[in-house]
């Protein structure tokens, strides 16, 4: 028996209560099997990093790698102002929240963050009451809904542009 589309995105993209998932510049979306900075440490070179440069900024930190301090910070922040997006679910007094951390709102990680969010909704999943877009510049808070509806987009959107956004599996990234 085949999987419908919604079961095939709902395989790649598991639960999405308390889920992390990095976005590539490229729109490829996944879900973390631990948290961010493990899979980063996991396969440095899917991210354009090396070993030697993880271990460089967790030494100049003073930290144990793949601790979650001010190396791992300066690690996602890194990957953030190169185009990558990390999203993460929340669970909190019974309601779920995203959070996502982006360099800057351009047109293509809107295009990214919209195909996300209608990928989720697509799937089926619960998506929350709010997602927290953080940037350098300070926090947007939008309803998951209104992301899917195009919300991000205050001009008006060719919808043909959209759809970039694949979810694959972390092993997957290359």
């Amino acid at each position: 028996m085949s999987q419908t589309l919604s079961e095939e995105v709902m395989a790649l993209i598991g639960e999405t209560t308390g889920g992390g998932y990095w976005i590539s510049p490229s729109g490829k979306a996944f879900r973390v099997s631990q948290n961010h900075i493990a899979s980063v440490i996991k396969s440095p070179e899917k991210y354009g990093l090396t070993r030697e440069a993880i271990e460089a900024i967790y030494d100049k930190h003073g930290e144990k790698i793949g601790r979650e301090g001010k190396a791992r910070e300066e690690i996602i922040l890194g990957l953030v102002a190169k185009g990558w997006i990390r999203a993460r679910n929340y669970l909190s007094r019974g309601d779920t929240s995203w959070t996502l951390n982006v360099s800057r709102l351009s047109n293509r990680v809107k295009e990214h963050i919209t195909d996300f969010f209608q990928n989720l909704s697509k799937s089926g999943g619960y998506l929350g009451s709010t997602v927290r877009i953080d940037t350098p510049r300070g926090v947007t808070v939008f309803s998951p809904k209104e992301i899917a509806k195009y919300a991000l987009f205050q001009e008006s959107v060719d919808t043909e542009v959209m759809n970039r956004v694949e979810f694959i599996r972390e092993d997957d990234l290359e």
